[in-house]
């Protein structure tokens, strides 16, 4: 009872400041909407100039928020109606952020610096649907699961949600997870053995699952078969409505970008005491 009167009063008071959430997606259009107002290409560097100097002082100026939805409110939080229609209707931004970027970048001349600062921005996006992916996929009904696909697929990483609830909470911080950096890991190899090493875990286990209930593991019922066509044909769409030649400098990945945010935040799994690092031998682990 404590705990839902503390998030009532949490949620009346800021309630309305969720909405500024869905703001985020929309920031690598900085750019687009600049450059097309003002047929400057280096405002191209806008959204860049944002997310790497704007935002980390406002975070320091304004520092930890004392009432976030953290700790005991978080449960709370996340049986809001409100809070989950906020996180779904971040899907039609991500879309809107990759597609519109998409078709300026193959419908006028830029300079080479304009296009690296545009591929930057919007890898930045995805990476942000990569996090609003995570989000959603860990709920459990239907909407969410499907909602949670369509957030990953720009980034090509459907086969996320399976191998992150099932596979990498499993074995979380110990040398059989992909999605752990290794103690003294460095930042490309640990982008090299984790895709593939996911994607592998996610065939695995979807396997297991169809070997069990007695269905084919290439039946659409195996969710990185149904994730991986899905993304195809996504793909298929937009590059069959825009120029096929130069739309991949905004389709591709960006998996520097995207698996940065993993790496940073599974690296901190592994920073053990001496003691918690002697009692569980996981640290340090041989690359």
């Amino acid at each position: 009872m404590a705990n839902t009167l503390s998030f009532a009063r949490f949620r009346s008071a800021k309630r309305h400041l969720w909405l500024v959430s869905l703001l985020f997606p929309l920031t690598p259009l900085l750019g687009v909407v600049t450059i097309w107002m003002s047929g400057n290409a280096w405002f191209a560097w806008l959204p860049v100039a944002m997310f790497y100097i704007v935002m980390p002082l406002l975070d320091a100026l304004i520092g930890e928020d004392t009432h976030d939805l953290l700790g005991l409110m978080e449960d709370a939080a996340e049986m809001s109606r409100f809070y989950q229609f906020m996180v779904h209707m971040l899907l039609p931004l991500i879309y809107l952020t990759w597609v519109i970027g998409a078709w300026f970048v193959v419908s006028h001349p830029l300079p080479v610096h304009a296009y690296i600062a545009l591929a930057i921005a919007h890898g930045w996006g995805l990476a942000f649907a990569i996090n609003a992916g995570h989000e959603t996929g860990h709920k459990t009904d239907k909407i969410s699961k499907w909602i949670a696909l369509l957030m990953l697929a720009p980034s090509f990483l459907g086969h996320f949600r399976i191998e992150h609830n099932r596979g990498h909470h499993s074995a979380v911080a110990t040398p059989e997870d992909h999605a752990t950096a290794r103690f003294g890991e460095s930042y490309w190899a640990f982008i090299l053995r984790e895709y593939p090493g996911g994607w592998k875990r996610a065939w695995a286990i979807e396997s297991e699952r169809a070997r069990r209930k007695g269905y084919s593991k290439f039946s659409l019922r195996n969710e990185v078969v149904a994730c991986t066509l899905m993304q195809i044909m996504i793909y298929g769409a937009v590059i069959a409505a825009l120029d096929p030649g130069r739309n991949s400098l905004l389709g591709h990945r960006h998996g520097d970008l995207c698996h940065g945010v993993k790496f940073a935040e599974l690296f901190r799994a592994l920073w053990l005491t001496k003691t918690e690092a002697t009692q569980r031998k996981i640290c340090p682990v041989p690359a």
